[in-house]
């Protein structure tokens, strides 16, 4: 469970708090967010926020919305999973 969480919190928005959809990651920061939140913060770093100005792009991570996607995925499953369990009970 405690994984599960941790992978999570990597996983998540820091803007929308949701898990991340179309992943575009600043440079040179690093911070990543949702590609829309992105685009509604006017393509400033939220995190880095003042300081943030300088990145001169951002970068789509395909490999980060394919892990996001199994991650979402897998808590779909476990949710299931629980569910039916509980009612077996």
């Amino acid at each position: 469970m405690n994984a599960e969480e941790a992978m999570e919190a990597c996983l998540t928005c820091m803007s929308c708090m949701s898990l991340l959809k179309e992943p575009s990651t600043c440079v040179p920061c690093g911070h990543t967010f949702c590609s829309g939140c992105l685009t509604a913060a006017g393509g400033n770093c939220q995190e880095c926020g003042d300081e943030g100005t300088g990145f001169q792009q951002t970068v789509k991570v395909q490999q980060l919305e394919t892990l996001v996607s199994k991650f979402g995925f897998q808590r779909q499953a476990l949710a299931a999973l629980a569910t039916t369990n509980a009612t077996a009970a």
